[in-house]
Order: C-alpha cells, then sequence, then structure tokens
C-alpha cells in the first residue's frame, strides 16, 4: 500500500513538472532611438527608472530623443505563466517635423522550456505617417536583449491595426525570450501617437506518450486503492 501511495505521488509531480516548466528569473527593459543611435540604461525589475512595485512587472514612464512614453509596461511570467510575455506602450513623438525612430525592447532570461511553438498578437492605434513593427526573438545562451533567434514579426501601418501569427520555440530548459517594438516616423509627421499591446504566449501542445502513460498510472492506481479499501 505504502509503495503504491509513493509511485502515485511521484507520477503526478512528474506530470506538474512537465506540464509547468520553470518561470523565468530576470525581466529587463531597453529603450533606444534611430537604431541603437541613443539608448536608455537597460532597467530591471524594481530597479533605477522602474516605476513600478509589482514583481513580475517592469514601467517605464519618460522620455528619449524626440519621444515621450506615458506608460510602457511589461509584464513577464512571473504573473502571466511559463514562457508568456506582454508589453503595452503608449508613445508619443513630441518634435513637428521629426523621423526619429524609436525602439522598446522587453526581455526576460531563464524561460522555461514551451510547448515548441508560440502564437504574436500585437493590436493598437497609430497616428499619420507612423509605422508599427513586432518583433520576438529567442536565444539559448540566456543573454538580455539578444536577437539571435526570430520567433517572427508583425508590421502595420493603418490607424487601427491588429494581427497575429505563429512561429517556433526552443524547447531547451531555459532561454531568453525578448519582444521588440519598432515605431517610425515617415514623411517629418512628428507630434503623433501610437499605442498596442504585444503579447507572446505558448500555443498548447498535445501531451507527450510519456506523460500519458503516467497519467494512466495515476488513475490505475486510484481505482486500485478504491477496490482495496472496499474489500477490507
Amino acid at each position: 500500500m505504502k509503495s503504491l501511495k509513493l509511485l502515485l505521488v511521484a507520477a503526478a509531480a512528474l506530470i506538474v513538472i512537465g506540464t509547468q516548466g520553470a518561470y523565468a528569473e530576470t525581466i529587463a527593459m531597453k529603450i533606444c532611438v534611430n537604431n541603437g543611435a541613443i539608448c536608455s540604461a537597460n532597467i530591471m525589475d524594481n530597479g533605477a527608472g522602474d516605476s513600478n512595485a509589482t514583481v513580475g512587472q517592469i514601467t517605464w514612464m519618460s522620455g528619449l530623443g524626440d519621444w515621450t512614453l506615458q506608460v510602457n509596461t511589461g509584464t513577464g511570467s512571473v504573473i502571466l505563466g511559463n514562457a508568456t510575455l506582454d508589453l503595452n506602450f503608449n508613445a508619443t513623438n513630441t518634435v513637428l517635423g521629426s523621423n526619429q525612430q524609436l525602439e522598446i525592447f522587453f526581455t526576460q532570461t531563464q524561460t522555461g522550456a514551451s510547448s515548441g511553438s508560440f502564437n504574436l498578437g500585437l493590436g493598437g492605434t497609430l497616428g499619420t505617417g507612423q509605422t508599427v513593427t513586432y518583433a520576438a526573438y529567442t536565444d539559448t545562451a540566456d543573454t538580455l536583449f539578444s536577437t539571435a533567434n526570430l520567433v517572427g514579426s508583425l508590421s502595420f501601418n493603418t490607424s487601427v491595426y491588429s494581427g497575429s501569427l505563429n512561429g517556433s520555440a526552443p524547447t531547451d530548459a531555459s532561454y531568453t525570450l525578448t519582444q521588440k517594438i519598432t515605431i517610425t516616423q515617415a514623411n517629418g509627421n512628428g507630434r503623433a501617437q501610437a499605442t498596442g499591446d504585444a503579447t507572446i504566449t505558448p500555443i498548447p501542445s498535445v501531451p507527450e506518450p510519456a506523460s500519458v502513460l503516467l497519467l494512466g498510472v495515476g488513475l490505475s492506481g486510484l481505482a486500485i486503492l478504491k477496490r482495496m479499501k472496499k474489500n477490507s
């Protein structure tokens, strides 16, 4: 009886571990203009520049170059669940005639193994002459802000926009997951505002045979225990 109970506990633990994976330990944000010509310092969770006291979430409200970010919040896996990020931005180009480009990076290291594929989503609004591009990247070297491996990208230039796509994800136990938003100004149309919400989430996969076997062992064991109690 005792051995059977231990077997059931072990099977349940393996199922939970295989399903959940590990959560990321480090998130960071960085703001740049003109393809990295000028960048903010790295903004770490609850570090300098982060106005959000919530662990697992960074909010940066300041200005850089011709841009002011009224609200710019990145939320990581500690809050949303494994291999999931959300970047919400509200940025205004404040200089009439400006063509300056804005880049927003949100990254986390030590992301747990995912199902092998991601869904990227982006929606929001744009000002006249603006284009927004959303790209997501992974890096098994666990380097902050790495753009080593492209998951996928979306681009829009309409006043109201939305869309999504699927891309592959690494199955490594630990990797960097990075979101990058790029907003460009064309034809000197400064003083325009761009808003958006960029998400990346793992796509649930069909349970692996090993997981199904463990679940079967657990259910069979419960049935045996119930029968033994009934006959005792």
